[in-house]
């Protein structure tokens, strides 16, 4: 049997090796046995996304982000792919979650207003200050699942 940093080597090598046919095969195999494993879901949707596969891609990145909603690398491949697929609104608003969870700062033009108390929320755990940030998460917390849903 391999284990999980082997798969997860092969995988990696199939990108390098431009195999992601092989990198593919080995991300869906794991994950038929380990369907929680969101980083060989994220591999697997970097080579769909890498193969004009958007749709799957979005679909694989959106189990993720639900899941893993602190997964920043999600967002910005979500990014690019709904680039691709045509979606660019779509796109920034997903930056501008990437870049309030990085804490980066957030653009008010292209931001949905809910990165703002999303980037509230971060400071206030860092700082310590955890009614702040309970009270801003709770702010963006339903209007995040609202837009992820849709992605």
């Amino acid at each position: 049997m391999i284990d999980r940093q082997t798969y997860l080597n092969l995988i990696q090598a199939s990108q390098i090796a431009r195999r992601p046919d092989f990198g593919r095969t080995l991300a869906a195999d794991w994950l038929s046995a380990w369907p929680g494993d969101h980083e060989v879901a994220f591999l697997l949707a970097q080579i769909e996304a890498s193969q004009g596969m958007n749709h799957p891609a979005l679909d694989r990145l959106s189990a993720v982000v639900v899941a893993d909603p602190e997964y920043v690398e999600v967002y910005d491949l979500m990014a690019k792919v709904l680039r691709k697929a045509g979606n660019p609104t779509r796109a920034v608003v997903t930056e501008a979650c990437a870049r309030a969870l990085r804490g980066d700062p957030v653009e008010a033009a292209n931001a949905p207003s809910w990165a703002f108390a999303l980037t509230r929320a971060i400071e206030g755990l860092e700082k310590d200050e955890f009614q702040t940030a309970a009270v801003a998460a709770h702010r963006c917390l339903p209007l995040t699942r609202k837009f992820l849903s849709r992605c």
